[in-house]
């Protein structure tokens, strides 16, 4: 029997529960997808979710949350903001040999979105390490790279690079580390912070930010930690964690210079470790002054896949012409 693809909207209660009820048979959990953080990023940036179902009769095989944006007779879809994947379900992994005949769940979904949107942006997931569908049909592919740490060897201290280690031993007495909810507010402005000094702008206002993150840490999927100077009781260092089915992930980070971050992760890794977690991801090493940072906390490097077309004539005129003008 043949996959069949459906599209509905995450707003729909069927639909929701439907994304739940898959998640819990998946091959791979990751804080990514829970419907509550994808739910919530709907709300806070006003993009309506579309949620595609592969499936085999009665039986959903994988999904894929995507946030479409219409841009006059165009509809664009793509990644939400702050999101480093495309939220992707698997029920089973994806077979080298279903692939290589065109027949795997990829497949399915690769069509889809290519014949139902005029511009496709989606992030792979780490569980996807053959992107071959996507080039295959004629999608631009690029690789993406991040660190990942497995818990508990990464908290270890002694597994870090020397003069890391060496930073929390020298430091680790000079600052308060908490999470809690009322340190949103001091993140968000360092993240925001940490943003300019880079001449990059948030890809949101830092109220919705905040709304987001107040809202995700009451679900309890959010872990605001901040890094406080006991001398000056200055916000040095900030993280917004996630975690979710004992993986976690290194979402939002912002500080001043010095070793406030360093100390501050030393006492996150820990503290996810005491709470069951078995691995983190601390998402993108795709800057080399950052790839450097994340590299001495005893982390493997993952690759993971960008995958874009733009179909549309249309579109993609558009986009020529603006590049053109960028250049006059």
């Amino acid at each position: 029997m043949e996959h069949a693809a459906r599209v509905a909207k995450l707003s729909d209660q069927s639909t929701y529960d439907s994304w739940t009820e898959l998640r819990k048979k998946s091959v791979e959990l990751s804080p990514f997808t829970h419907p509550e953080l994808v739910s919530l990023v709907w709300k806070v940036f006003d993009a309506e979710p579309e949620v595609l179902f592969i499936e085999r009769g009665s039986d959903i095989l994988a999904a894929c949350t995507l946030f479409v944006r219409q841009t006059g007779p165009f509809s664009k879809a793509g990644l939400a903001p702050f999101l480093p994947f495309t939220p992707f379900i698997f029920r089973s992994e994806i077979r080298q040999t279903d692939v290589n005949q065109h027949r795997s769940v990829l497949d399915s979904v690769e069509v889809f979105l290519r014949q139902k949107y005029d511009q496709v942006r989606i992030h792979l997931p780490l569980s996807v390490a053959d992107p071959r569908t996507f080039q295959w049909a004629g999608w631009s592919v690029s690789p993406l790279f991040t660190p990942v740490g497995f818990l508990p060897d990464c908290a270890d201290v002694t597994t870090w690079s020397k003069g890391t280690a060496k930073l929390v031993e020298m430091h680790a007495s000079q600052f308060d580390i908490s999470n809690h909810k009322d340190n949103v507010a001091h993140v968000v402005r360092l993240v925001a912070e940490s943003y300019s000094r880079n001449e990059r702008t948030l890809p949101e206002r830092p109220e919705r930010m905040h709304e987001l993150i107040s809202e995700l840490t009451d679900a309890g999927l959010a872990l605001p930690y901040l890094a406080r100077s006991r001398s000056s009781g200055a916000s040095e260092a900030g993280v917004i964690a996630l975690r979710d089915a004992g993986q976690a992930c290194y979402w939002l980070a912002g500080s001043t210079k010095g070793p406030a971050m360093t100390v501050l992760i030393a006492t996150l890794l820990n503290d996810l470790v005491a709470s069951g977690c078995t691995s983190i991801d601390f998402v993108g090493a795709n800057t080399a002054t950052i790839a450097e940072f994340k590299r001495h906390f005893n982390t493997a490097l993952r690759t993971y896949y960008a995958c874009s077309i733009t179909p549309s004539v249309g579109v993609s005129t558009i986009d020529l012409l603006r590049r053109l003008r960028r250049r006059g």
